[in-house]
């Protein structure tokens, strides 16, 4: 029972986090802080809340990016949070090319969701088929 409520806590503590990594990217929180210092502060963030180093999602193989994720033991609901802040860092990108992977790793990360829950989610869906308009409409 002691274990179960642990993990639980885990759970909404990594929730929190990824939430609070969406809202910094967005600039609610950062007030006058500037984009390049709100995207330190996240990456600083992925680092240190879950230990996930920045380059990671937008590096590594999609095999090994899924082992690293696996090994973070990220449950679905995260892996869909975490593809919302890709696709809210990859609005606020400059650079092209970046841009188009953190949409390819967001759509990843959609996928590896909804495959580990089992449920289809017709939101996801939709986010699936605006990133892919919008991959379309850049590259």
């Amino acid at each position: 029972m002691q274990q179960r409520d642990i993990i639980k806590d885990e759970i909404e503590r990594l929730g929190r986090v990824l939430g609070k990594l969406i809202t910094l990217v967005t600039g609610s929180p950062g007030g006058d802080m500037n984009l390049e210092a709100r995207l330190k502060e996240v990456q600083d963030r992925l680092r240190n809340d879950l230990g996930l180093e920045p380059d990671d999602l937008l590096q590594l193989s999609r095999e090994d990016l899924i082992s690293k994720l696996d090994d973070l033991q990220l449950q679905p609901n995260h892996l869909y949070q975490l593809g919302d802040f890709l696709v809210t860092w990859a609005y606020e990108e400059k650079r092209v090319a970046t841009k188009i992977v953190l949409y390819q790793r967001a759509l990843l990360l959609y996928d590896l969701a909804g495959e580990r829950s089992g449920v289809y989610s017709m939101q996801r869906a939709e986010h699936e088929q605006l990133i892919k308009k919008e991959l379309a409409r850049i590259s």
